[in-house]
C-alpha cells in the first residue's frame, strides 16, 4: 500500500498498515463511500468494488469464515477494524449497536472482468441523448481508470477517458440529479482533455470548431463552458461527436460480451438482429439510425427482459434524437 493511502485510509478501517496489500487500501475506499455491500456466490465471499457496463469486479475474502449475521439491508451506520494475525486476518465490522459479524480470511483478492460495452445505452434523460452516451462512457473510463489502475485500459481508453475532465461534455449529464456524484472541480478542465478533444477535431478537419476550442483553452470557464458545449449540438459539428462515439465503440469493441448461459445469449443474439434489422431499414431511407440494448450484469440475473433501442437522428440547425424501445423477454 502506498504511503499516502495508508495516511488516507488508516482512521477508516483501523489495523491496516503501510505493509498491508493494496487490496485493502480498495476495500478502505468502499468503508469511507459508505458502499460495503457483501455478497455470498457458490461459497465464495465477496465484496462489490466497482459494477459498470464496462466492468464488473469484486473483491474476495479467500477461504472465509463469517462469524454472526451480516444485514444486507442495513442502511445505518457501520464500523469496522482490521486484525492482522500470522496466517491470516480478521475484519470486524458492526452495524449499529446491536448487529456484529466477523470475516476470517487468508487473503483479499480483487476480480475484474471486463466486457464490451460499446453499444450498450442508458436514456435516462431526454434531449440530446448522443451526447449524453459519451458522456456516460467516457465518465464509465474515468472511473474503470480511477479505481482499477491503467493496466485495465487500452490507450485508446486511456486517452478518451480524458475527456471526463473536459466541462463541456460533462453539460450532457446522463444520469438524473438525484444519483449523479457532483465533483468539487466539475468545471475545471485538463489540459490532456484539451488535447484530446484537439486532436480528434482536427481528424475530422472541422477548422471553425478548431478555432472555438483555442477560445476556450484560453478561458475555460463556466460560461464558456456551457457556451461550448451548445457547439456540440450543432448539426455542423456531427462529425466531431460522431469520431469520439466511433472511438468507444472500438474500444468497447476489444472486449467480450458478457456470459450468460446459452437460452439467453441466443434470446439476446435475436434481439439484437432484430435491432439491426430496424436499423438498416432506415439506413435504407437514408436517415442515420444508432443501435442501443441495455443488459443485465452477469452477477444479477434478476432482470426480465432486453431492451433494444434505436436511437434516430433528425433536425437542420440543431441535431437531435428520437428514441425508439423494444423489449425482448428472457
Amino acid at each position: 500500500m502506498k504511503t499516502q493511502e495508508y495516511e488516507k485510509y488508516k482512521d477508516t478501517l483501523p489495523g491496516i498498515t503501510s505493509d498491508s496489500p493494496e487490496e485493502f487500501a480498495k476495500l478502505a475506499q468502499l468503508i469511507e463511500q459508505n458502499v460495503f455491500e457483501l455478497i455470498f456466490r457458490q461459497g465464495r465471499c465477496m465484496v462489490i468494488y466497482i459494477m459498470s457496463d464496462a466492468v464488473e469486479s469484486f473483491m474476495e475474502f479467500e477461504d472465509a469464515k463469517v462469524t454472526g449475521e451480516y444485514l444486507a439491508d442495513w442502511e445505518g451506520e457501520q464500523s469496522f477494524s482490521l486484525t492482522i494475525r500470522e496466517q491470516d486476518y480478521v475484519l470486524a465490522v458492526r452495524q449499529g449497536t446491536d448487529n456484529a459479524f466477523t470475516i476470517r480470511f487468508d487473503r483479499l483478492v480483487l476480480h475484474a472482468n471486463l466486457y464490451d460495452y460499446s453499444q450498450i445505452g442508458h436514456f435516462w434523460i431526454t434531449g440530446y441523448e448522443y451526447l449524453r452516451q459519451i458522456e456516460y462512457q467516457v465518465t464509465m473510463l474515468w472511473d474503470k481508470k480511477h479505481y482499477l489502475g491503467e493496466n485495465y485500459c487500452t490507450e485508446a481508453e486511456l486517452s478518451l477517458s480524458h475527456l471526463a475532465e473536459f466541462p463541456p461534455i460533462l453539460c450532457y449529464p446522463s444520469v438524473p440529479l438525484p444519483y449523479r456524484i457532483i465533483k468539487e472541480n466539475q468545471w475545471e478542465c485538463s489540459n490532456q482533455a484539451i488535447e484530446v478533444m484537439a486532436e480528434v477535431i482536427r481528424k475530422v478537419g472541422d477548422t471553425s470548431l478548431e478555432k472555438k476550442l483555442e477560445q476556450y483553452a484560453k478561458d475555460p470557464s463556466k460560461r464558456n463552458s456551457r457556451r461550448f458545449a451548445k457547439l456540440l449540438c450543432k448539426k455542423k459539428h456531427s462529425a466531431v461527436v460522431d469520431e469520439i462515439r466511433n472511438r468507444l465503440i472500438h474500444c468497447g469493441q476489444a472486449y467480450p460480451v458478457r456470459p450468460y448461459t446459452e437460452e439467453i445469449s441466443q434470446k439476446f443474439e435475436r434481439a439484437k438482429e432484430l435491432g439491426e434489422q430496424e436499423r438498416q431499414r432506415f439506413a435504407g431511407k437514408g436517415k442515420q439510425t444508432d443501435l442501443y440494448w441495455e443488459i443485465p450484469f452477469e452477477c444479477d440475473l434478476d432482470e426480465t427482459a432486453f431492451t433494444i433501442y434505436l436511437m434516430h437522428y433528425y433536425g437542420i440547425w440543431n441535431r437531435k434524437v428520437k428514441i425508439e424501445t423494444f423489449e425482448v423477454q428472457m
